[in-house]
């Protein structure tokens, strides 16, 4: 808007000024030459069109996903702790955790992985916005992006075996990412603590590959750091992967250690 109001302001100055040298008799060639004596081309590099929803559409809309991403995965291993079902879970998966998370969490895999490509669909093919990469990278990331957020997600249920507990904290994480992953203010203008910070978020790292790869189309080894952060955050579920394991055999883990604790000291 302001650029426009701008725009127009100038236009209006001009014609004026136009007018004035006309009235004293001046020259056409040389009041163009007075009014504008260097007439300037510009080209924006990566959102020719100036659109809004191009900046952004493609920020809110991993933003929101990658909520529901967190909550629904603490939600569906929490919900098998507070129901008193994952003996259940464990017997069908032959005692292994990780058979337990892939088994649980794999239909919400796909199911995000669709959305996230739903998303690229309505971004890339419906409002146009330019894409400079393969469908193949851009898979890629949107797998990353979701299995990044999913790893999050069990790492705060694993952290905090109780559901209410764990999903207040991955809704923390979740809407911290908005303004800490550097869209909404520049990371080189934070502090040197929430530069450190921002790393911590996957989306700030997918919007990093969007940005290089996807909308200015720059080569692979620009953007190659932000795949493997993203890769890192796959690691995170081993970090809390044996006391996960507790809570799911004890079920309602950190209650029935108060109660043992308190039933010590009666």
């Amino acid at each position: 808007m302001q650029n426009d109001l701008t725009l127009i302001l100038h236009t209006l100055s001009a014609a004026v000024n136009i007018q004035k040298r006309e009235a004293i008799g001046q020259d056409n060639h040389y009041i163009m030459s007075q009014v504008q004596p260097v007439k300037l081309i510009t080209h924006q590099l990566f959102n020719p069109t100036a659109s809004y929803p191009v900046y952004i559409t493609t920020i809110i809309l991993p933003i929101m996903l990658q909520l529901f991403i967190l909550l629904i995965t603490v939600y569906s291993i929490g919900i098998e702790i507070k129901e008193n079902t994952s003996h259940e879970l464990l017997r069908l998966s032959n005692k292994s955790i990780v058979i337990a998370l892939i088994g649980k969490l794999l239909p919400y895999t796909i199911a995000f992985f669709l959305v996230m490509m739903f998303e690229n669909f309505m971004l890339y093919k419906v409002m146009q916005v330019p894409m400079h990469t393969s469908i193949g990278w851009l898979m890629l990331g949107s797998l990353l992006f979701v299995l990044a957020y999913q790893a999050v997600g069990i790492f705060c249920i694993g952290l905090l075996p109780m559901m209410r507990h764990a999903l207040n904290m991955a809704a923390f994480y979740g809407i911290l990412a908005l303004t800490l992953c550097g869209f909404t203010f520049p990371i080189e203008s934070m502090l040197p603590a929430f530069q450190f910070w921002a790393a911590g978020f996957p989306v700030r790292h997918y919007m990093h590959i969007f940005q290089s790869q996807i909308l200015a189309g720059f080569e692979l080894r620009y953007s190659i750091l932000s795949y493997l952060y993203l890769f890192i955050f796959l690691l995170l579920p081993f970090a809390i992967i044996s006391r996960l394991k507790s809570a799911l055999i004890y079920q309602n883990f950190i209650e029935n250690v108060h109660k043992t604790t308190k039933a010590s000291f009666a």
